[in-house]
């Protein structure tokens, strides 16, 4: 499967301040279409892994995937999440390309952060 960078961009010329917790409900919004069985990853929070890895510059898979594997510890204690774990690239892949609407989720992080 071929990966299109996503086209939201922010223009960060000084630093912000991002409530975690607004994004992931933002993001919550998104309907997942992946079959229940089988999921290891929940939809939002790969979102939001995302997300977080473009702000930080990573526009390709394989980059989003190492930005996250090497700050899984603090995305899991930031996140409140069970276990501090990382998606592969394929992964990042199959949630753009089969499980989210890119469209819808390009409108919600660009209405996120306009607001």
């Amino acid at each position: 499967m071929k990966y299109t960078p996503l086209s939201f961009d922010v223009n960060l010329r000084e630093g912000f301040v991002c409530d975690l917790n607004s994004l992931y409900a933002a993001l919550t919004r998104l309907k997942d279409r992946r079959d229940a069985r089988g999921i290891r990853y929940h939809l939002v929070t790969v979102l939001v892994f995302i997300v977080l890895a473009k702000l930080c510059g990573e526009d390709h898979l394989r980059g989003i995937a190492q930005w996250v594997s090497l700050r899984k510890e603090m995305l899991a204690e930031v996140l409140k999440l069970a276990k501090p774990r990382a998606p592969h690239a394929t992964t990042y892949s199959r949630i753009l390309n089969e499980a989210a609407d890119i469209g819808q989720f390009e409108q919600v992080v660009a209405r996120f952060f306009k607001g």
